[in-house]
């Protein structure tokens, strides 16, 4: 009696590059923006020239990240609306 082997099938995530619409990711791109404000936080926290040129640029800087979450957000919403009405937008 032959005992069947289960293969489990490669796991291929690929986080940065989207295959189905051949671009670049936009949760990656907003992954990149949240790391580099995040190290920004650190070298304010270690240097206080760095932290008194940051605390002018705050106001740009969460418009930049507010904008980049709103247009991802907005386009995934509009992609699962158009994925569920089978290729239309209501």
């Amino acid at each position: 009696m032959k005992e069947k082997t289960l293969k489990a099938k490669p796991l291929k995530i690929n986080i940065a590059w989207d295959t189905n619409t051949q671009s670049i990711r936009g949760s990656f791109v907003n992954l990149i923006i949240t790391i580099v404000i995040l190290g920004l936080f650190v070298a304010g926290a270690l240097n206080d020239d760095i932290a008194a040129r940051l605390d002018k640029l705050s106001g740009a800087m969460v418009g930049f990240f507010t904008a980049s979450m709103g247009i991802w957000a907005f386009k995934k919403v509009q992609d699962d609306k158009t994925t569920e009405s089978g290729g239309r937008v209501s």
